[in-house]
């Protein structure tokens, strides 16, 4: 070998080693990641008036447990339920595909009126491969809920009374206080009516939604008109009863049974002397009993008692007790 041959082999082992020492340690060749999308969870299918609302959970990972590169085409579809559930491939081919490209989709109802009916999605790749179709969600169609019509809010006794029009066999209330995050559901009565026992002087709003149900699960309505109310207390205790007396050396004791209004503030006592009109004598605050020193031996007096509460709503008068002063 000369010198100029020798020259260029050592040229090219030198620019060998510098390709190696950049490469690192050489290994096996991988083959190419399927990235196929893990199939799609949480699939949930809810009847909401006239349309059929679907929703489902995207995967982040491949089959392989690497992340997704691509944004997966989804093939969302919903067809009669098959009688052999294993035959997915069939009843994908029958069954209609719901345009999205977001893992929520809205479908009429109409065309699933009365029939049960499955859904299921599969997620594709960037080459059209999947993992496969979701596991069936079943649902069975029924006619839409109408919507709660002539929502009413009243002020009662207990706080407010709802009514409203509709002919659902149930129903979802819903109220909401200013101070608070938003509506929350508060009770499912099955008749067209609720009592809220809150607090007065404060403001409410109510929306209700009727419901019933469909197959295993459960049809709703769209949400009635928002009303909103501030109960005031207007309502006046029950009046006293049991009124009685005992006489004294010279006074008049009378008593008379505790009402049992939560909101009670006290009764007032009235006294009439022969037949004059009645005049309010005193006013007491936690007892059911009054000791009248102030009369005269021999003369007749007529009492009756009567309850208030917080709001100064005062009740009937009790039944009179007529006595001769001792």
């Amino acid at each position: 070998m000369n010198t100029r041959d020798a020259r260029a082999q050592s040229i090219v082992v030198a620019g060998l080693m510098v390709v190696l020492s950049g490469c690192g340690v050489v290994g096996d060749v991988l083959p190419p990641t399927l990235n196929l999308p893990v199939q799609a969870t949480d699939v949930t299918v809810l009847e909401h008036a006239d349309r059929l609302e679907i929703a489902f959970k995207m995967p982040t990972m491949t089959t392989e447990g690497m992340l997704i590169r691509h944004v997966p085409e989804i093939d969302l579809r919903i067809g009669v339920a098959p009688e052999n559930t294993l035959n997915v491939a069939g009843w994908a081919s029958r069954a209609t595909r719901i345009p999205t490209k977001q893992p929520n989709a809205v479908t009429a109802v109409a065309p699933w009126v009365n029939k049960k009916v499955a859904v299921s999605v599969r997620l594709l790749n960037e080459h059209g491969k999947d993992a496969g179709w979701s596991p069936f969600v079943m649902l069975t169609v029924i006619p839409p809920v109408p919507t709660p019509t002539a929502l009413e809010p009243q002020a009662v006794p207990t706080g407010v009374h709802l009514k409203w029009t509709s002919s659902a066999p149930k129903f979802r209330v819903f109220r909401h206080l200013p101070a608070g995050p938003g509506f929350e559901q508060i009770a499912t009565p099955e008749k067209p009516e609720y009592d809220d026992n809150v607090e007065f002087g404060k403001e409410y709003s109510y929306y209700v939604q009727a419901i019933a149900p469909a197959g295993d699960g459960t049809a709703e309505s769209d949400n009635s008109a928002t009303v909103s109310v501030t109960p005031k207390d207007t309502f006046a205790p029950a009046a006293p009863v049991g009124l009685t007396y005992i006489l004294g050396g010279k006074t008049i004791e009378l008593t008379w049974t505790r009402n049992t209004e939560p909101d009670l503030k006290g009764y007032r006592v009235y006294r009439a002397f022969e037949n004059n009109p009645v005049e309010r004598i005193t006013e007491t605050q936690d007892s059911t009993s009054y000791s009248d020193r102030n009369i005269a031996s021999g003369k007749v007096y007529r009492y009756s008692v009567t309850a208030i509460d917080l709001s100064g709503n005062e009740s009937k008068m009790s039944e009179p007790v007529t006595v001769t002063a001792p």
